[in-house]
């Protein structure tokens, strides 16, 4: 109780200690002039400059309290109009900055931004407007620069001798750990494989670098005989000291050159206790050991515990620690290869019976083949390609390319095969997230499986498992609408009983980055949604089919309907597809729906926009009307309430073009009579949606506004009654930012 007591005060310390510093509202939006130095591992993509600035000076508006002033932002560099420069760890900027609040999008089963932020100590963002390169003269020599310069430097020269070459991503990922580059297609193939551990610095890699350097120090010591020295180096110091050392050493430059991630810091951290009980003559054991490691690395980093791979690196060491350890009553000797055979078969089995209810729990899915993925792809990543990759950064240019083309073409090779492998839908196991007593019962099943051969009656550990095999219980209410927070774009899941309807995909951010990906498809998983019954993509606009590329290749789905044009390229994904036309209507579970734009005579005209040919859809279950208008404008409201101002009246009204002012006029407004209005935008969008006076014209109108950017993910629920609630005010966090959205939610 003491060790809880003192953990939480620990961790209420360093929240409010980082708390202090974040940028305050006073400041969002606001330009100022500062001096920055460049921290950590600038990276760059199709986008522009991403990297993070420590503030030196700053020109903060004199009537503003800064007395705890932001010390670090995260900030980026887009063009304009300028050719980008290259920017390095620790050089000097003059920057003018507009600020803004640390701010993700939030959603069930999402990544959360903010919390990343606080983890990182990150005080705010900034987008660069003008800037000029200061020399750093009073900065003096920092080790971090100098190792994220050392990291920045492997990197490019990885990506020099890799020229367009698919997986040189992955070979800079097991060098310095830097994931980024990596296609959001590669990570959806690694998870589903279950090898997506390996592509990093993770325990496994550092624990053998460090063996093989303690065994070549040691190699080395012996044999240094014919050193003129007296005594002998190994009289002077035992070899095994020598190991101990020469290997922790090698760890810890390993955790620097990753980034200092969790899995590298705990595997470091239980080395160097290892190494220390060792040299003190301590007889601590395994589990003390690994227990220490966890304790040092919460003092260090009291955020790593919410992250999952926290809980799946410390949870897979202790698992096989539990079927590996030794007998101590049986003396040590040579196993033969069936024992060696059998102690993987055993690793493999404890490894699946202690990941399986954190991955359904983090992820709503578990791969069935790791197994056999993780059989075929720790030898050769763990023992072919990282020690590759890692031989080249001592070589030269010239011989380093040839190592890193090996390594790379061995990649080349299993790549492949691990995507074969993953293909069929079997090869994943998709569940709704587990609630807190039944994920409880899995993990005391697991426990139970773990426990020592000599306990009986192990296998009971397997019942705690069956609540997961449950059916997934079907919805009661008669109709469920959630409006995810994709930021300035538009997603919408509609749920009746036995359908589901994704409304629009969200907005697409760069080459490699979708909400389809990064947001509406965890949500999906998290609730065990493998299979859509239809998908509607409103118009063309990214904002609304940036992720719908991402949702077909990894979604079923019965159904699509757009209005994009014949010629478009995403078209060719969307199979079986038709297009939305006014008067199209069908019926799911007593829910109506119907288009009501756009006029099929739209479709041999090309003077219009796309937001002209937004599918407009109506939904009416009883006596409630939800209207999804997308991006329609005040000539398309004019035409419905020509032509179709009966079918208008609508209780929830999905706002047009996300609040613009070219949209949501008053006569519109006066024939749908919303009683609730939702704004789908994007935290201080560069478009500046809503617009103030339009935003105004809802309320003088009587409705209750909502709004996506200040409430997150937003559901209304009807049956008998109406349910509306919103993800940040059903689960408020400390390190939120309390973003005045000005909603009128009660």
């Amino acid at each position: 109780m003491l060790g809880l007591l003192a953990g939480l005060s620990w961790a209420h310390w360093q929240a409010c200690d980082a708390l202090q510093t974040r940028l305050p509202q006073a400041f969002d939006g606001q330009e100022i002039q500062a001096l920055i130095q460049i921290e950590g591992l600038p990276y760059r993509n199709d986008t522009g400059w991403h990297f993070t600035a420590k503030l030196l000076q700053a020109d903060w508006p004199a009537n503003i309290d800064t007395f705890h002033s932001p010390q670090k932002l995260g900030a980026n560099w887009f063009p304009q109009r300028e050719a980008l420069p290259e920017l390095i760890s620790g050089q000097c900027w003059q920057m003018q900055l507009r600020l803004k609040q640390i701010h993700g999008t939030a959603n069930p089963g999402g990544f959360d931004s903010e919390l990343w932020a606080l983890e990182q100590g990150l005080d705010g963002a900034a987008s660069v407007r003008v800037a000029s390169l200061r020399p750093c003269s009073d900065t003096g020599w920092s080790a971090t620069a100098q190792i994220a310069r050392w990291r920045a430097s492997l990197r490019d020269r990885i990506y020099a001798a890799l020229p367009e070459q698919r997986y040189a991503a992955v070979v800079v990922a097991l060098v310095i750990g830097e994931q980024r580059g990596i296609s959001q297609d590669d990570w959806s193939m690694l998870m589903r494989s279950g090898i997506g551990h390996l592509i990093s610095i993770s325990g496994s890699h550092i624990t053998m670098i460090a063996a093989l350097v303690a065994w070549l120090c040691g190699q080395i010591w012996r044999r240094s005989a014919w050193l003129p020295l007296q005594p002998a180096l190994p009289l002077r110091c035992p070899t095994q000291h020598i190991m101990l050392i020469s290997g922790v050493i090698t760890a810890w430059l390993y955790v620097a050159l990753a980034g200092f991630g969790v899995p590298a810091q705990r595997t470091a951290i239980m080395l160097t206790v290892a190494a220390l009980a060792a040299f003190g003559g301590i007889p601590w054991r395994s589990s003390q050991i690994l227990a220490m490691a966890l304790a040092l690395v919460l003092m260090c980093d009291p955020w790593a515990a919410m992250w999952p791979g926290f809980w799946l690196s410390f949870g897979a060491v202790a698992a096989l620690m539990a079927v590996v350890q030794p007998d101590p009553e049986k003396p040590a000797k040579k196993m033969h290869w069936r024992q060696k055979l059998m102690q993987a078969l055993q690793s493999q089995w404890a490894l699946m019976a202690a990941m399986l209810p954190a991955c359904l729990f983090w992820f709503g899915q578990f791969s069935l083949v790791s197994p056999f993925t993780n059989a075929i792809a720790i030898p050769v990543i763990g023992w072919l390609v990282t020690p590759l990759a890692l031989f080249g950064c001592l070589l030269p240019d010239a011989l380093a390319k040839l190592v890193w083309q090996l390594a790379h073409l061995l990649l080349s090779w299993l790549m492949p095969l691990m995507e074969w492998m993953a293909a069929p839908a079997w090869a994943v196991w998709q569940r709704p997230v587990p609630e807190w007593p039944y994920l409880l019962l899995a993990t005391a099943g697991s426990l139970i499986l773990l426990l020592p051969r000599r306990w009986p009656l192990r296998w009971l550990g397997l019942c705690g498992w069956l609540p997961l095999l449950l059916p997934v219980p079907l919805q009661e209410a008669g109709l469920v609408v959630r409006f995810l927070d994709v930021g300035q774009g538009m997603a919408v899941l509609v749920e009746t009983p036995h359908h589901r309807l994704l409304y629009d995909t969200g907005p697409a951010w760069n080459a490699g980055a979708d909400a389809g990906a990064r947001i509406v498809l965890p949500y999906l998983q998290s609730r065990g949604i493998s299979k859509l019954d239809a998908v509607i993509v409103s118009h063309q606009d990214t904002d609304h089919s940036g992720g719908a590329a991402s949702i077909a290749k990894n979604i079923a789905t019965a159904q699509w309907y757009s209005s994009l044009p014949e010629q478009y390229a995403l078209q060719a994904r969307m199979r079986p597809h038709q297009r939305c036309e006014a008067g199209m209507r069908w019926h799911w579970d007593s829910v109506d729906f119907e288009f009501l734009q756009p006029a099929a005579v739209s479709y041999t005209s090309d003077k219009w926009k796309p937001n002209a040919r937004s599918c407009v859809l109506r939904i009416a279950y009883r006596d409630q009307v939800i209207l999804l208008a997308g991006d329609i404008e005040a000539v398309q409201e004019d035409e419905m309430l020509q032509m179709l101002p009966d079918k208008l009246r609508a209780n929830v009204l999905l706002v047009p073009h996300h609040g613009s002012g070219t949209s949501s006029t008053p006569a519109f407004l006066r024939a749908v009579q919303a009683e609730w209005a939702v704004f789908q935008l994007g935290y201080r969008n560069r478009y500046r949606h809503p617009r103030a006076d339009v935003w105004q014209r809802y309320a003088d109108f009587g409705v209750k506004r909502l709004r996506s950017d200040s409430e997150g993910a937003i559901q209304f629920v009807f049956s008998e009654t109406t349910e509306v609630s919103s993800y940040r005010r059903d689960r408020p966090r400390y390190w939120q930012t309390r973003a005045d959205g000005s909603g009128d939610h009660e």
